[in-house]
């Protein structure tokens, strides 16, 4: 990787922090974090995960984004984040 796209795609992934409108990102990163630490925790059972998926569609929906399919490919909490 060139300096020139290391720098690009710092400012690329850097931008939603910076700015001063809209969303705040570490909101989002806490509604996140409440539904996964209430609902997909250690012991995990079937009503709590598709509450889970219910309730990320919720947020993805309020960010403008639609609903996904309820098979997520990446379950880690760095993917659901990144598909918000």
């Amino acid at each position: 990787m060139t300096t020139t796209e290391s720098n690009a795609s710092r400012v690329k992934h850097s931008r939603p922090f910076e700015r001063r409108d809209g969303e705040n990102p570490y909101q989002v990163q806490r509604d996140l974090q409440d539904t996964m630490q209430d609902l997909v925790g250690i012991v995990r059972n079937e009503r709590e995960m598709r509450e889970a998926l219910e309730k990320i569609d919720d947020l993805k929906k309020a960010r403008g984004k639609g609903p996904q399919p309820a098979a997520i490919v990446n379950t880690t909490p760095v993917g659901i984040l990144r598909s918000i």
